[in-house]
């Protein structure tokens, strides 16, 4: 009874906030834990936040931030020591947080940002390449137009490259991209350099410490000896000559060179949702921008949402120790049965969740996706979460089927965004599978069980995020090709 009060309060209100800083009753004890902290003038400034998917850890986080701002006295200035910084991973999250965020008076003081559109900031120039970054003492040289790379492009070309003289493993995964395989082949190398990038300052230390590196929480498809080490290797050392003389970076190498700045900006305290997600080397950049070593970092965690490969580790990081740690327990998102449901992807299997009532599994293909998605979107009074990428526009739209956050022609090149939108407006939303983290929808769904990963442990975590997005009702078509890590998880079910 607890849950269904707590959820129908503090979820759906629309200032749950406002109702979280200012009414304890609706809060969970673990939330007022967070919210007193600290008790003390010598308690730890680094905070982990760890929860379990809608426990309320990005509510506390803005919270907290509020509670820091209302302390700065009216008038004073805008200068760093009352600055305070809202960080998280995708832009659809920083969106949906400075909406939140926007009501109160003290959000002026509230920087919201993405990781990776902070790291850009602080190291390019304006777009007329006169005015200085905030980092100069790390910018690219004057004149010369750098721009990050998202893509894999250089990674394939780099394989490529070492394929012509390594050619006892040309065919394997280590250098094959073509065929059905090549692409999953590019994306997982893509993984694994973008992790000795965030690794390693030099290529020499890696030479010296990758060959024996353990491959903790960067999956299992497939697991390279030391032969297959070297080839890597060979192959990063490729895409670096390949990225500096196209004046492109990676956020990786971005980090690095902002880690040897001494102009990085300031600020009183620090919010990162979804820290996991970080590379440690990117945690520990943020921490470098605290105005005193007194300043707190709140850092809201879940393992087990943990969707990108990166090498994020406490003991690393070296705050292990001294941190204190909260742990949220209670998911006041979901309901049961789709909080049951999603658990089977963590190998907790509890009772029979009733298949039927809030969680739908529906055999069939593209067809039912649309015919279903046209349902919901119907519907004036919820919002709905279709887990999918930009080529469900079209097919949507030829249906007739309003998408409320449509994707549009970006101006690099071919590539696609989404606009920005007031999400808890009703309607259908359409967002990839590594967009949609920390946001909630009333309904949710998946056009397939098969996702855009092969490792077993990566899809399982993938699916778990995205099943606990929906607050109500879970709908999954479950076509012909049933992955081998669904089969494990709901073989009574499917």
């Amino acid at each position: 009874m607890r849950k269904e009060i707590i959820m129908e309060r503090l979820i759906a209100e629309p200032d749950f906030i406002n109702l979280l800083l200012h009414n304890h009753e609706i809060a969970t004890p673990d939330q007022i834990k967070i919210l007193r902290h600290p008790r003390r003038d010598n308690q730890s400034t680094v905070v982990r936040i760890k929860g379990a998917a809608g426990s309320g850890k990005t509510l506390c986080l803005l919270a907290k931030l509020l509670q820091e701002a209302m302390q700065i006295p009216e008038g004073a200035p805008a200068a760093p020591e009352n600055s305070l910084m809202f960080v998280c991973f995708n832009r659809e999250m920083a969106h949906y947080a400075a909406r939140l965020l926007k009501p109160f008076p003290e959000a002026k003081r509230i920087k919201v940002t993405t990781f990776d559109s902070l790291v850009y900031q602080l190291l390019m120039p304006t777009l007329d390449n006169e005015a200085k970054p905030p980092c100069s003492d790390a910018a690219f040289p004057a004149r010369e137009h750098w721009k990050i790379d998202y893509s894999t492009d250089f990674t394939a070309e780099a394989m490529r490259a070492v394929g012509q003289r390594r050619r006892r493993y040309f065919g394997t995964y280590l250098l094959n991209t073509t065929g059905q395989q090549g692409p999953k082949n590019i994306s997982w190398m893509n993984d694994e350099l973008c992790w000795l990038e965030a690794h390693y300052q030099t290529e020499a230390e890696a030479q010296r410490f990758y060959p024996a590196a353990p491959r903790t929480g960067r999956g299992s498809t497939h697991l390279p000896d030391q032969n297959a080490r070297q080839v890597i290797l060979e192959i990063w050392h490729e895409q670096r000559q390949l990225l500096r003389a196209a004046k492109r970076f990676t956020l990786e190498q971005a980090v690095n060179r902002l880690m040897k700045s001494k102009e990085l900006p300031r600020f009183a305290m620090i919010a990162v949702d979804e820290a996991q997600d970080l590379a440690t080397r990117s945690i520990q950049l943020l921490l470098k921008m605290r105005e005193h070593e007194t300043s707190r970092v709140y850092l809201a965690v879940d393992e087990d949402q943990r969707i990108y490969q990166r090498d994020f580790s406490w003991k690393q990081l070296g705050v292990a120790r001294r941190a204190t740690t909260y742990k949220l327990t209670e998911n006041l998102r979901n309901g049961y049965e789709v909080e049951a449901f999603a658990l089977r992807c963590q190998g907790i299997v509890g009772d029979a969740v009733p298949i039927g009532t809030h969680v739908q599994l529906l055999p069939g293909g593209e067809e039912k996706v649309l015919e279903l998605a046209a349902t919901l979107a119907a519907q004036s009074d919820s919002t709905t979460l279709l887990v999918g990428g930009p080529e469900w526009d079209a097919k949507l739209t030829e249906r007739g089927v309003p998408v409320r956050n449509l994707a549009k022609k970006s101006n690099d090149a071919e590539k696609q965004s989404r606009q920005e939108i007031n999400i808890a407006l009703p309607g259908l939303y359409v967002m990839g599978e590594l967009k949609c983290k920390g946001l909630e929808f009333d309904n949710v769904l998946i056009p397939s069980l098969e996702c855009g990963t092969d490792d077993p442990d990566d899809a399982l975590r993938r699916r778990y995020v995205h099943f606990t997005r929906a607050r109500d009702n879970l709908y999954v078509v479950i076509g012909s090709r049933i992955p081998s890590w669904a089969q494990k998880a709901f073989h009574d079910l499917l």
